[in-house]
């Protein structure tokens, strides 16, 4: 993702999304920008997970 872009990588966001260890999750979060990706993020099962897609949503909002 570092080296060529979230979009490029957004198959394998979309798989750490999936990904049973809450750390994973919270890296692909880190890591996006897709509104799409986030707003999967609000629905994770991890309360990180969710208030930093939720923070992130909001800067693109703002």
């Amino acid at each position: 993702v570092r080296r060529h872009g979230a979009e490029a990588a957004e198959s394998e966001l979309q798989q750490a999304l999936a990904d049973a260890d809450a750390g994973v999750r919270l890296q692909a979060i880190e890591l996006t920008a897709n509104p799409a990706l986030l707003g999967q993020g609000l629905q994770d099962s991890d309360a990180m997970v969710r208030q930093l897609a939720k923070a992130k949503l909001d800067e693109l909002v703002h």
